[in-house]
C-alpha cells in the first residue's frame, strides 16, 4: 500500500510539475509566438501563442485570425472572463487561463471540440459550467486555487479525462461519479 501511496505521489509530483511549467516547453517550439502584432502578421505560421503576463483585460479579435492556433496561454492578465473570440479557434488543444480574474466559465469553450488540456487555476470561479461538459477529448482539467464548493456532474461527460485537479478549492465532499470514470488516473481535491 504504501508503494502505491509513494507511486501516486511521484505521478502527481510530475504532473504539477508540468501543468505547472507547460508554457515552457513550448518556447522552443516552431510556431511559437508571444506577441499579438507579430502573430498576426505571420498567423498561418502560428501554432502556439504565449500571451502570459501582458495586462489583458481584454483579447484582442485579431486572434480570431490566428486559424492553426494549438496553444493559447493567457495566464497572469486581467481577464474577468473567457473571451468569446476563442470559439472561433477550433484547433485550440490547450488552453490556459490560469492567474486572471475569472468568476465564470462561459459557453465560448463549448467550440473546442479538440481540446485536450484546460487549465484555469488561480482564478474566482464558483462552478464548474455545463459548457465544459461538451469538452469530449479534454485529457487534463486544473483548476486549482478556486472557489468551487461541488463537483458538477457535467464532468461524467468527459471520458477521455485522465487528469482532474481540484486542489485549493472549497468542495466539502467527492461525489460517488468520479470513482466510474474509467478513463481517469489522477483525481487531486483537498
Amino acid at each position: 500500500m504504501k508503494n502505491s501511496i509513494l507511486i501516486l505521489m511521484f505521478y502527481i509530483v510530475s504532473q504539477t510539475t508540468l501543468a505547472q511549467n507547460h508554457n515552457r516547453r513550448y518556447q522552443d517550439f516552431d510556431g511559437y509566438f508571444n506577441n499579438i502584432d507579430i502573430a498576426f502578421n505571420r498567423a498561418q505560421e502560428v501554432k502556439v501563442l504565449d500571451l502570459s503576463n501582458q495586462n489583458y483585460s481584454q483579447l484582442p479579435y485579431k486572434i480570431t485570425y490566428l486559424v492553426n492556433l494549438e496553444v493559447l496561454i493567457l495566464d497572469g492578465n486581467l481577464l474577468t472572463e473567457i473571451p468569446y473570440s476563442i470559439a472561433s479557434l477550433t484547433n485550440l488543444r490547450i488552453l490556459s487561463i490560469r492567474n486572471n480574474n475569472l468568476s465564470a466559465i462561459s459557453y465560448s469553450i463549448s467550440n473546442l471540440k479538440y481540446l485536450k488540456e484546460l487549465f484555469l487555476d488561480g482564478n474566482q470561479i464558483t462552478d464548474i459550467a455545463y459548457a465544459v461538459a461538451s469538452l469530449t477529448n479534454l485529457e487534463t482539467l486544473s483548476m486549482r486555487n478556486n472557489r468551487l464548493k461541488t463537483i458538477s456532474y457535467c464532468l461524467s461527460n468527459l471520458t477521455n479525462l485522465k487528469v482532474l485537479d481540484l486542489r485549493n478549492n472549497e468542495i466539502t465532499e467527492t461525489p460517488y461519479f468520479l470513482s466510474q470514470m474509467s478513463s481517469l488516473h489522477l483525481l487531486y481535491i483537498n
